[in-house]
């Protein structure tokens, strides 16, 4: 589209600030009628509500546009650099590719950082809950250990490390329970080469 000037816009040669004044009240949003009656009192210019309306919509409403494009860009830069800071050469470097950036790729770039803030969050929470693991399976230990000091086993356990039974040391024992003496083993292995 060929850019060419409105109708207010070769005003401004004649009467200059017409222009000016027509945007600030557009900005401001003053109806397209009362605008108007305000160019007649004050320039002597009487110029159609179509005309003022469409010098809003080519111009002004724009205008209005890049600078809130402009805005979104200045929070989404203030949201990325955030309270951690940039030295000035950064910031600025920074500041002029978010410019180039559109409102799409500024609200994309928006979701990588709250994704990554989500991110960081579950991982803090996975450490908290790892550190609340390691502390429950330490006190259950120290919990361990004082019920084998109470029952005096603790010690015992301890001191001698667990060894298989002796085999003569259990047929001792047998013997000794169901009253069997040394000299009926030996009785019977004396018999036993005989037959």
């Amino acid at each position: 589209m060929r850019w060419s000037p409105t109708r207010i816009e070769r005003l401004e040669a004649k009467h200059p600030g017409i222009e000016k004044d027509v945007r600030d009240w557009l900005k401001a949003y003053v109806p397209a009628r009362e605008i108007a009656e305000r160019l007649r009192s004050k320039y002597h210019e009487d110029l159609p509500e179509r005309t003022i309306q469409n010098y809003r919509l080519l111009r002004v409403k724009v205008e209005m546009e890049r600078t809130r494009e402009r805005r979104i860009a200045y929070m989404a830069f203030v949201e990325v650099v955030g309270e951690k800071g940039l030295d000035a050469g950064a910031a600025a470097q920074l500041w002029e590719v978010l410019q180039q950036m559109t409102p799409k790729e500024l609200i994309a770039l928006r979701r990588v950082q709250l994704e990554r803030e989500r991110v960081r969050v579950q991982s803090k929470r996975v450490g908290v809950a790892a550190q609340r693991t390691e502390n429950e399976r330490r006190k259950l230990k120290a919990t361990l250990q004082r019920v084998k000091l109470r029952s005096g086993r603790g010690a015992q356990d301890e001191a001698e490390p667990h060894q298989p039974p002796d085999p003569q040391e259990i047929r001792r024992r047998i013997r000794e329970i169901f009253g069997l003496s040394d000299d009926s083993e030996a009785q019977s292995k004396s018999e036993a080469p005989s037959r």
